[in-house]
């Protein structure tokens, strides 16, 4: 992002760009039905996506009784050099 004088990297942007990449996929499951219903339905039949930022094994599942997108981490350890180190397995969101 920086690259191109935008914003600094924060895990906030992640979280934007994980989220704006499942609304892309969303938007490519409703078989161009676009209205509420068509889009309500394609976004409940997502399971098992993985944005491009996200670490192996964090998977986003939604459904009619489950709406949240993110519920798993995986805690790091980042060294001064930029790079991570997984501390632990992953753990559910509170």
């Amino acid at each position: 992002m920086e690259t191109y004088q935008g914003p600094a990297v924060s895990s906030l942007s992640v979280y934007g760009q994980s989220l704006g990449e499942l609304a892309v996929e969303t938007l490519k499951r409703t078989c161009s039905d676009l209205s509420r219903p068509g889009l309500l339905r394609a976004a409940e039949s997502v399971r098992g996506y993985s944005s491009s930022l996200m670490l192996p094994g964090i998977q986003v599942n939604l459904g009619p009784d489950q709406h949240r997108a993110i519920e798993t981490l995986q805690l790091v350890q980042i060294r001064g050099d930029g790079s991570t180190a997984k501390l632990g397995g992953l753990v559910p969101a509170e």
